[in-house]
């Protein structure tokens, strides 16, 4: 039992509703020397780390929600890295088979053990992953908007992004490598030189540009 001269701070009423038992049942537990508290002013007080010694050593529930002996038991570092990254309780009570009640006891005695963080720290945490969460949503929505702005300041400046097949960009560099080779390098052809004079000349021809379709065609059936 904790040392009789603790600090009792907490009513007994408040303690009994953290750990999901009764008021009356937190009371006897103190009048008979179970919990350690006192009664103050015609109310009965006691202090967290009390309460929790008290439960875990002499009290259990009916059904059993809470006892490490029945069922699987508790892992304590995946209910913490849980509680760290601002999972909810009924998300924590699914992942381990439990009842939210039983999974706020536990998460109870690891607060009053100094292991689990408060319940404002993991509301903080809930918020900031909200928060990324609305962040990406926005970004998610403002990207298409963003990259059609990009596309006319490029079409406007003169210049465009191309997506080459890379059957076609391996044929094009093939072909580049041939009519560069023994030029000179300020004579040499590169490849936005090269596809302009292509699509210019197939303004000027448009057989070549049909022969061009077909081309990609015989690629993209490849």
């Amino acid at each position: 039992m904790l040392d009789e001269q603790a600090q009792f701070d907490t009513l007994a009423a408040a303690e009994a509703r953290r750990l999901g038992v009764s008021r009356t049942t937190l009371t006897l537990a103190i009048k008979d020397g179970k919990c350690a508290g006192e009664e103050r002013g015609g109310y009965w007080y006691t202090s967290s780390a009390a309460a929790a010694e008290w439960y875990a050593t002499h009290y259990r529930h009916r059904d059993a929600l809470y006892s490490d002996t029945v069922g699987r038991k508790w892992d304590d570092n995946k209910l913490l890295a849980m509680l760290d990254r601002g999972d909810s309780v009924d998300a924590i009570a699914k992942a381990f088979g439990r009842t939210p009640k039983s999974t706020r006891v536990k998460i109870a005695h690891l607060r009053a053990a100094g292991k689990a963080p408060a319940a404002a720290e993991i509301k903080t945490v809930r918020r900031k992953k909200e928060q990324i969460a609305e962040a990406k949503a926005v970004l998610a929505e403002e990207a298409p908007q963003e990259q059609r702005r990009q596309l006319v300041q490029e079409e406007h400046d003169g210049s465009i992004k191309l997506h080459l097949h890379p059957d076609v960009k391996a044929a094009f560099e093939q072909e580049l490598k041939r009519l560069n080779t023994g030029l000179p390098y300020e004579e040499r052809i590169t490849l936005a030189k090269w596809i302009t004079s292509a699509g210019m000349a197939a303004i000027a021809n448009p057989e070549i540009l049909k022969k061009g379709l077909q081309e990609a065609e015989r690629l993209g059936n490849k």
